[in-house]
């Protein structure tokens, strides 16, 4: 609702977003939530964008913060039932937190979206996290028992599980970063090499093992080539069969 004199006060009190111009009316200006102080209606396109900006890259980043959020829990649960430790230490996810979302969000966020919102807030970040939350479940559990089967080493398997989370972590940041334009491919391919770095020569820091471990390489390989079909996979089955069906509203 916008106005400028005391007729509009309740209408402006009772609308969701009340604008005002100023120097007409102090009741309007009061009651407003926003006030144009230039007087100019033309000033509301700028604030419809930054809106606009605001939630759709919040609705592209929400995903890969909530990724974390629903594995780590599935996995607190299944372990706790296992009997077992915990697959990884907090420790080991420090780069991949850092490279897969911390740094690529606070870039992404700052795009210039202004495409009128979709209006499935819920289902857009579900379509991303919740797949790529079930490949790192998957991943993971398979890592540890191919570990348990092989007697593999505690560091062994907490690292293959950190660098599973970080190359599902990468597919979804891709996803997520469509269209991939020049500067979206630097960061990412920045972002892969310093990955690679970390799982290189971080084991005093971090306590990862290298990936370039002889012994472990076809396991490197495998998660590799498995982590971009399998998260597909998943985005198909659960589009169709899940999301598709549920009422987002």
């Amino acid at each position: 609702m916008t106005g400028d004199g005391v007729n509009d006060v309740l209408a402006m009190r009772q609308s969701d977003c009340s604008i005002a111009i100023a120097g007409e009316s102090d009741a309007a200006e009061s009651s407003a939530d926003f006030v144009l102080l230039n007087r100019n209606f033309d000033s509301m396109i700028f604030m419809l964008n930054e809106g606009r900006r605001v939630i759709n890259n919040v609705e592209r980043v929400a995903s890969l913060y909530l990724i974390k959020t629903i594995y780590s829990v599935v996995l607190s649960i299944v372990f706790i039932f296992l009997g077992s430790g915990y697959p990884f230490q907090p420790s080991q996810l420090t780069p991949v937190n850092a490279l897969t979302v911390g740094i690529p969000t606070f870039i992404l966020a700052l795009e210039p979206n202004y495409r009128p919102p979709a209006g499935r807030f819920m289902r857009n970040v579900m379509e991303i996290a919740l797949p790529a939350a079930i490949c790192n479940i998957i991943l993971i559990l398979s890592i540890n028992g191919i570990g348990s089967w092989a007697n593999l080493s505690f560091k062994s398997t907490s690292t293959m599980s950190v660098f599973a989370i970080g190359i599902i972590g990468y597919c979804a940041l891709i996803s997520i970063s469509n269209p991939l334009i020049i500067r979206k491919k630097i960061m990412i391919a920045a972002s892969m090499l310093l990955f690679v770095i970390a799982f290189t020569y971080s084991d005093k820091l971090f306590g990862l093992q290298s990936i370039f471990d002889l012994r472990f390489t076809f396991i490197y390989i495998s998660i590799l080539l498995l982590a971009w079909p399998l998260f597909m996979f998943m985005r198909e089955v659960l589009g169709r069969r899940v999301f598709s069906k549920i009422n987002w509203k």
